[in-house]
């Protein structure tokens, strides 16, 4: 009878773990898989201006297929250091963004986890040089080169983002008409991920002056994303990568106040 016991008992140890062990054979559905998707976009901004302070608010967001629908509020404040460049500090409101370790075991299957009604604070800092181009073809270039730190409080993560960008204002009687923007975004992580680079990808948008401070564009951007293993999977002794590449057209409206009115 002992020995009956016994044996019960081992057979059960054997089976409780084999639902967290059949997860460790890692067939190919037990890891995210690359994919591509279009995704709409928009983008709302207020630009207040006051001497040699902006403050900027911002309200975008994303519908996306695969991953839970992005929306995100900003504000970034910054100061003219000198007339070629500005400081700024900023804070982000983030929902339903998606990081490497939301891939977890559910009991059943490896999924992601769902965080359509998660918020995510983060701060940072940034610097944003820019400077005319005066010597290629009609004049009225500009060359920006943003270079930002970003902290998530959600989980800690630290990015390094560096966006140079390229713009084109086109003039009529010395008033902006429209003008044209083409940015190249690199996202390094500091401190998660196993790539150097965990994000990059073009960005461009056109924009109308409705008004002299009344701009209305349309947006379009190409985003490669890396994913590398979540601390859960990596618990079971496997690691994975995989990429998601994603389009993003949208339209933007951005409205501007300069409450000193003086000329800059």
């Amino acid at each position: 009878m002992k020995t009956r016991i016994t044996s019960v008992l081992l057979l059960l140890f054997l089976i409780f773990p084999a639902s967290r062990t059949a997860a460790d054979h890692h067939n190919e559905e037990d890891r995210p898989s690359d994919h591509s998707e279009l995704s709409p976009a928009f983008h709302l901004g207020l630009i207040g201006e006051y001497n040699d302070w902006d403050l900027h608010l911002n309200f975008s967001g994303e519908y996306r297929e695969e991953s839970p629908d992005f929306y995100e509020f900003q504000s970034v404040l910054y100061y003219r250091v000198i007339p070629n460049i500005k400081a700024g500090v900023f804070y982000s409101l983030h929902k339903g963004e998606r990081h490497d370790d939301d891939w977890i075991w559910d009991g059943e299957d490896w999924v992601w986890y769902d965080s359509t009604k998660r918020y995510e604070h983060l701060v940072g800092a940034d610097l944003s040089p820019r400077f005319l181009l005066p010597f290629l073809p009609g004049r009225n270039w500009l060359v920006y080169g943003r270079t930002r730190y970003s902290y998530n409080f959600y989980n800690g993560d630290q990015k390094l983002l560096f966006r140079p960008e390229l713009s084109y204002f086109h003039l009529k009687n010395r008033s902006p008409r429209w003008n044209i923007n083409g940015a190249y975004a690199l996202y390094f992580p500091l401190n998660f991920g196993e790539t150097l680079i965990y994000e990059h990808g073009p960005y461009g948008n056109i924009n109308f002056f409705l008004r002299q401070n009344l701009l209305l564009g349309l947006t379009g951007e190409y985003r490669i994303r890396y994913w590398s293993s979540s601390s859960e999977f990596r618990e079971t002794g496997s690691e994975y990568s995989a990429t998601e590449k994603r389009f993003s057209l949208g339209a933007s409206l951005i409205w501007k106040i300069d409450i000193s009115g003086k000329k800059r």
